[in-house]
This record gives C-alpha cells, structure tokens and sequence, in this order.
C-alpha cells in the first residue's frame, strides 16, 4: 500500500531522519518529492510503500514527527519481478575485483535488465583512479550484459 502527505513546515535536514525513523517502523521505500505550493511556499511530498500491517505504526509516526492533520491512503496494483543476485569478477589494471549484479526477469523467467550494486562500485570507485563511478557501472553492465546475451544468460559466477 502507498501512503502520501505533504509537509510545508519541516527543513531539508529532517527530511532524511524522517526517512529513517518511516523505514525502521516498517515502510519499504521513502520517496520525497520538492514542490511548490499556493502563495510560492516550499513542501515536502512524501510517498511511504509499506506492507498493510505496518499502516498504524508507519501512519502514527508520520503525524508524531511531522504533525501532518492527513494522510491519502493510495489502493496501487504493483508488478513484481523477478530478480537474483550474481556475483561477477572484473579485472581493472591487472587486479581483480568482486561485485554483486542484480538480475532482472519477468514472469517466465526471461532476462530483461540488470545493475550492478551501487555499494560494491562505490567500493572499488574508491580503490581506483582511472575511472569514475558513471563510468565503471556503464562498461562493468554493458560488458555483463554483453556476456548473458552471448552465452544465453550464464555469467562467471563466483
């Protein structure tokens, strides 16, 4: 279920400890959206993903933390898919590196996407110079990509 407010009086730096405190009571996901509102004034919209049974929890702590008089509660149908982590070894000026690539499939488990893990490329982003983290996550999923479409989705698997 999806639930959505607005917030006209909370500054930026709330906004993350919000999104903490929403996701330790049990929300999925915290999107906050910048706005604009009648007579130019600055808000805050919150989408909260969450589980139905973590409505009261998630819902009291919004009106706790943000004194919120309402909260639109959103009926969304929701396509799953399929995904799995793969662990892929690349090799960057001689030296081996490790990473984790998420694939995605749909409902008859046929491949359609893929990304490499944000945290593992801030990883080794950080341990090398000669390429930046756009660059890395483009040649680490175009080559992985490459590699399933050539093999028929098998990939060196660690």
């Amino acid at each position: 279920m999806l639930l959505m407010f607005n917030v006209d009086d909370i500054t930026n730096e709330q906004v993350p400890f919000l999104i903490d405190k929403l996701t330790q009571k049990g929300a999925k996901n915290v999107h906050v959206i910048p706005s604009i509102t009648k007579k130019g004034r600055q808000e805050h919209i919150f989408l909260v993903d969450l589980p139905e049974t973590e409505m009261e929890s998630v819902s009291n702590e919004i009106v706790k933390e943000t004194g919120t008089i309402g909260i639109r509660i959103l009926k969304e149908d929701h396509i799953f898919f399929n995904y799995e982590f793969k662990k892929v070894e690349i090799d960057i000026e001689s030296k081996k590196y490790e990473l984790k690539i998420k694939l995605i499939f749909n409902q008859d488990n046929e491949y359609l996407a893929l990304k490499a893990e944000y945290e593992d490329l801030k990883r080794i982003t950080a341990q090398i110079d000669s390429y930046s983290f756009k660059e890395l996550k483009t040649i680490v999923e175009s080559e992985v990509t490459k590699k399933i479409l050539e093999q028929n989705i098998t990939v060196d698997i660690l």
